[in-house]
């Protein structure tokens, strides 16, 4: 029994140690927001979660700018699956 669960951490570890973000990442990209601009570190559309703001306003908490990043890339994720269809997995993304 514990090798079992030895062996499934050993996988899960080395699974999950792999994921390199710099392998994923696009162009950042600029947005404009009322409060300044919000420069975006975007990744592969199915990584959405890993976008991160890379600057912003000195008014906008780190927590607002990332969420704004975020919804960018659900933005475009949404927009090149409607542009593609379903199916489309493109790694990289560019403004559209």
């Amino acid at each position: 029994m514990r090798l079992l669960f030895l062996c499934l951490f050993c996988a899960l570890f080395t699974i999950t140690g792999c994921a390199n973000k710099k392998e994923y990442e696009t162009t950042p990209i600029r947005l404009k927001t009322p409060e300044g601009l919000v420069v975006c570190q975007l990744y592969a559309l199915d990584l959405i979660m890993w976008d991160t703001s890379i600057t912003r306003p000195k008014s906008m908490s780190k927590e607002t700018a990332d969420k704004i990043c975020v919804a960018e890339g659900a933005r475009l994720k949404r927009e090149i699956k409607k542009r593609f269809g379903q199916n489309a997995k493109p790694r990289t993304v560019e403004k559209i």
